[in-house]
């Protein structure tokens, strides 16, 4: 790495330090950075300038960040204020609209509730539901009795009222909705948690049975075990190619409120063949951030290698490009292969369904370009 890319590396292992390792009553200086735009940029990439935000103003160090820089972020914490607040009672509503039906509330502003102290802002986008497959057509007639509409994520808009579920919805596992009334409460209803991978839906049902409940704000959710929030944030962040050092921040909490009771994760971990991705997660935030998830770590030189060259990614590209490195952390030979046939011939829906709110892909473009590219027309 060069000298000028350390400078970057050290303000996130500060952020580390200060939010998920405690240190919070140390005296932490906060070192002058050259190209300050270029350090919001990765704040940004990695989701972290919210928190970011939040060191500055309580440890003081306002004058290390000028004011062009500073009213931007200010600007987004107020923002991020309020939609939490709207949010908040989005989630109070739902658990009342549906509170007969079994089902959790994951991810996102859920995470930070639970796992985020002291109100410390992790960046959300929707409220994440889990239900059982067969409840979803009533859940849906539940939710567009109740104030919500159906939502296309591909063109941002209302879809008219439908209770049919189309073939990207089913192959996502998953159904959009918004509040009718400002179209700013968003809200995503899966009935798989992990519909990338085989095992999704065992994971699923036992989410769903063996869930807590969380009060926060007045207000009581179900909720995943924390062994259960672990491996899925384990998951998401490798289905989502570690796109941002969030997942890590995540991991790292999640895996603290554990404590002494790691068993059940433990099992998890064997059951779903998770142990190459865990070590490298551990690998990773022990290499980057100094600290030890879990005892000792031994790698062999492949290992290193392919480890050394992610993490090199994930910091300044935010995504691992060497194949390999996938291939092997991916739970078991099954979604190895899926993996591989997704890389060097990707479908049209695995494609869709990963571009993202606002992006749209047609299928016969698609399809088209596929059979070029394969006959070299």
């Amino acid at each position: 790495m060069k000298k000028n890319e350390d400078e970057y590396l050290n303000i996130l292992k500060i952020l580390f330090d200060y939010f998920c390792k405690g240190n919070e009553k140390g005296v932490i200086a906060l070192p002058e950075i050259k190209n300050r735009e270029k350090l919001i940029s990765i704040l940004d990439n990695h989701l972290l300038s919210l928190l970011f935000y939040r060191f500055v103003s309580e440890t003081n160090s306002r004058d290390k960040i000028p004011e062009e820089i500073l009213t931007p972020l200010k600007d987004r914490f107020k923002i991020y204020e309020f939609r939490s607040s709207l949010f908040l009672k989005g989630i109070e509503t739902v658990a009342k609209i549906i509170k007969d039906i079994p089902h959790v509330m994951y991810k996102g502003i859920i995470w930070e509730k639970l796992y985020y102290s002291n109100n410390w802002p992790r960046p959300f986008g929707d409220i994440d539901i889990l239900i059982r497959g067969k409840e979803i057509k009533a859940v849906i007639e539940m939710l567009c009795e109740n104030g919500f509409v159906r939502y296309n994520v591909e063109t941002l808009t209302r879809k008219r009222a439908s209770f049919g579920i189309n073939s990207l919805e089913q192959y996502k596992c998953e159904v959009n909705f918004c509040d009718k009334k400002t179209e700013t409460i968003h809200l995503d209803v899966h009935w798989n948690i992990l519909s990338g991978f085989n095992f999704g839906e065992e994971i699923s049902s036992m989410i769903l049975r063996e869930n807590n409940i969380a009060a926060f704000e007045n207000i009581k959710v179900n909720v995943p075990g924390n062994e259960y929030a672990l491996v899925y944030s384990l998951l998401n962040a490798l289905k989502h190619r570690y796109y941002h050092l969030l997942y890590f921040f995540d991991i790292c909490k999640i895996y603290k409120s554990l404590q002494n009771n790691k068993c059940k994760f433990n099992e998890l971990i064997i059951k779903f063949e998770l142990n190459n991705l865990w070590k490298f997660v551990k690998y990773f935030v022990l290499k980057i951030f100094n600290h030890e998830l879990e005892g000792t770590i031994n790698i062999n030189n492949f290992e290193k290698r392919i480890f050394d060259d992610a993490i090199n990614d994930i910091i300044y590209r935010t995504y691992p490009r060497n194949p390999l490195f996938y291939m092997y952390v991916y739970p078991g030979i099954e979604e190895k292969i899926k993996y591989f046939k997704s890389r060097t011939f990707p479908d049209y829906y695995d494609l869709k369904a990963h571009f993202g709110r606002g992006r749209r892909i047609n299928r016969f473009v698609f399809y088209f370009d596929k059979v070029k590219k394969t006959w070299q027309i």
